[in-house]
């Protein structure tokens, strides 16, 4: 085997590699080692932030792959990477194993294998001097930061790697964990040294009085002695507040103190620190505070973190926070409108242009619970001033361009949009009556400039297709029929007198219905009504059309739900209406019941809904046909 190619992060350092160990090739990133035909497999040394990135790079090209421990920077690129492996068999993809316990391992799996018989427990315990006492005067390694190691759990993985060869793996994993911090003593508020002493030959000397004053001196081996000041009193133990973790209001603080340039880099390690327990404001907070600081590592992992929480909707072009926030909602840091806020900050201070900026704008836009404002004063101010900053960061509030709608092929109306008339200029245009023919038409939109261009599309139209076709995109509704077929069911229960007698149970088993199906005349139908919604939205009607042949079993109007969700249900002669006060983003259930009566065939209009003050929020499920036989 030759070593043929080297690449690090500058070409420079890769030459310096290349000329110390006699590499013929230093090349400038690694896409050109892996662009080469006559390299046939590669070693990846880099830090676990890019092993997942090389490895299936390297795969791709069919190259076979030595990758250092760790294998990735958390569960689902190592997955990834191993589905890659899978993909190509006829390659090695091969992980360095731990040294360690090398020359031990065959003898001890011989061992437990003929020796112990069937284990139960395997405890494993190691013990090392790697951490003891650097961590608070030495910087931080890269093993120490997340945004290069990753999700690792550093030596247990060694311990465990060296276990299974022995032992083989195991069937459950328990993990325990714990955080020490390394903290010096209280020390006075200020401390006034005076003295020269050299670094390397000094010797610290403390001592602290017992009086109400603390006094510290400092004696060296070189220059004149030191005399500290002595400061104010002590501070009773009884008047000190501590706490184990920092939390949203710490954030919240440090951001303040930060745009007032007071800044407090202790306060900042330990929100950083605690960065997992925050609630997702606070991180949104912390991320801006890391921002603005210029510490890009620790942003960066802060803004992956909350990137877990992300949900995209590419049928609407919206991003959101699912914040499960169920235990915390009515605290401040439990606003989803002032968290997106925030975050629509932090996406427009650091990728402005990344579509999940976009998507954010546009999902705090959606969500305006009222005319001019979300849910109150304090998060319509900072949802306007996260738009604004997202307009500034990316330039949309200075557009120059002209806008070019046809119809196909043909101009229908030119815009002008630029700063002064950003929004007073007229950009609708509306094709009625005959302008709007039969078949299949083109809508093009030209733009010529610089700025963003955002678009809504409507249609409204009145079909004679025999089959009409679910529609809907902010809210959709389908509906399934079943039939309802009873089962024989009977329970013992105790009577008025304790004796224990047989009851018969109403029970039912659903048979779904298809378009066409048959029914008896007096089956039970069941009527299921999902509700898909893209946002929180508030009164909202939706109506189910009934066929003729069918009534429905409850003839009184009143309110029916479950699973969060209430509705007021109404019957009427040919519908059965629904009244929902406020309807949240997800899926929901409504049901009611109907039975089969005259006989005949019988077509069910599709199921609508529609938003009582937005006409536009609308949608509709497929028509239905069934008959009814005597």
């Amino acid at each position: 085997m030759r070593v043929t190619h080297v690449a690090n992060r500058t070409q420079e350092s890769a030459q310096q590699v290349a000329k110390k160990h006699g590499i013929p090739n230093a090349c400038a990133s690694p896409s050109e080692i892996l662009e080469c035909n006559d390299v046939d497999a590669i070693i990846i040394g880099t830090w676990p932030n890019k092993h997942a990135e090389f490895t299936l790079a390297a795969l791709a090209h069919k190259k076979h792959v030595l990758c250092e421990a760790r294998m990735a920077m958390d569960g689902a690129e190592a997955r990834a990477m191993q589905a890659a492996a899978r993909q190509q068999p006829q390659l090695v993809a091969q992980l360095v194993p731990s040294p360690y316990t090398l020359e031990l391992d065959a003898g001890l799996a011989r061992y437990v294998r003929d020796k112990l018989g069937r284990l139960v427990f395997v405890r494993g315990v190691t013990c090392t001097d790697a951490f003891a006492a650097t961590e608070a005067t030495a910087p931080p390694t890269w093993r120490a930061n997340r945004a290069l190691s990753g999700n690792n759990i550093m030596s247990m993985g060694i311990v465990y790697e060296a276990l299974i060869r022995w032992v083989g793996p195991a069937r459950t994993v328990a993990a325990l964990g714990a955080t020490v911090v390394l903290a010096q003593a209280d020390m006075p508020n200020v401390l006034t040294l005076h003295g020269n002493l050299r670094k390397d030959d000094a010797v610290y000397q403390l001592a602290f009085s017992d009086a109400d004053v603390q006094e510290i001196s400092i004696s060296g081996v070189e220059g004149e002695p030191t005399v500290l000041r002595k400061e104010g009193k002590k501070i009773k133990e009884s008047d000190k507040y501590e706490k184990s973790k920092c939390d949203a209001m710490d954030a919240f603080v440090r951001l303040v103190l930060g745009e007032a340039k007071r800044d407090s880099e202790p306060m900042l390690a330990f929100l950083y620190r605690d960065r997992i327990d925050l609630p997702v404001y606070a991180k949104c907070l912390l991320g801006l505070e890391q921002h603005r600081k210029g510490d890009e590592a620790r942003r960066d992992e802060v803004m992956k973190i909350i990137s877990q929480y992300l949900k995209r909707d590419t049928e609407n072009q919206t991003t959101f926070l699912d914040l499960q926030n169920t235990n915390y909602w009515w605290n401040w840091y439990g606003s989803e409108v002032e968290a997106h806020a925030w975050y629509l900050k932090l996406l427009a201070a650091v990728k402005p242009q990344d579509a999940d900026t976009r998507g954010l704008v546009k999902y705090l836009v959606n969500n305006r619970k009222h005319a001019t404002y979300w849910e109150s004063t304090r998060d319509t101010a900072f949802a306007i001033e996260a738009i604004a900053s997202y307009f500034k960061a990316s330039g949309e509030d200075a557009p120059e361009m002209e806008v070019d709608v046809l119809l196909d092929g043909k101009s229908l109306r030119k815009v002008s949009i630029n700063r002064e008339n950003l929004f007073t200029f007229d950009g609708t245009v509306a094709l009625t009556g005959d302008a709007v023919t039969t078949g299949k038409h083109d809508i093009e939109l030209r733009r010529t400039g610089k700025g963003t261009l955002y678009a809504n599309a409507y249609l409204e139209v009145f079909t004679l297709e025999d089959k009409l076709r679910a529609a809907g995109l902010e809210v959709k509704i389908q509906r399934r029929i079943s039939k309802l077929i009873a089962l024989e069911k009977e329970t013992e229960v105790p009577d008025a007198t304790g004796l224990v007698v047989k009851q018969q149970a109403e029970r039912f088993r659903r048979e779904p219905l298809a378009d066409g199906a048959k029914l008896a005349s007096g089956d039970r139908v069941d009527v299921e009504l999902i509700l898909e919604s893209k946002n929180d939205y508030e009164y909202l009607i939706f109506s189910d059309a009934k066929a003729a042949g069918f009534e429905a079993l409850d003839a009184l109007s009143g309110y029916v739900g479950g699973g969060g969700l209430s509705a007021y249900m109404e019957p009427r002669d040919q519908t059965v209406d629904f009244f929902i006060r406020a309807l949240p983003r997800g899926t929901h259930t409504l049901r009611y019941q109907l039975r089969a009566e005259a006989p005949g065939i019988y077509k069910a209009l599709p199921a609508t809904a529609e938003a009582m003050y937005a006409p536009e929020l609308r949608g509709n499920s497929e028509d239905l046909r069934l008959e009814i036989s005597k």
